[in-house]
């Protein structure tokens, strides 16, 4: 069952929609990137999607730049 989510901000740097692998990363990245309000958007369980380019499996390769 989803936990009930806090309000979510008026504003952000950097909105990600999906909390699968890649969204994951992506989130991840932009942070690391620098930007300060990145949001994550995800409708169930953070990670538990899976996308036709990471079939739900985190890899060691795949937390590089490039990957994402």
């Amino acid at each position: 069952m989803p936990m009930a989510s806090p309000e979510l901000p008026r504003t952000a740097d950097a909105v990600v929609v999906g909390g699968g692998t890649i969204g994951a990363w992506c989130a991840c990245f932009l942070a690391r990137a620098g930007l300060d309000r990145v949001v994550l958007l995800e409708k169930g369980t953070l990670g538990s999607g899976a996308s036709s380019r990471a079939a739900g499996v985190v890899r060691m390769q795949g937390g590089t730049p490039a990957a994402v």
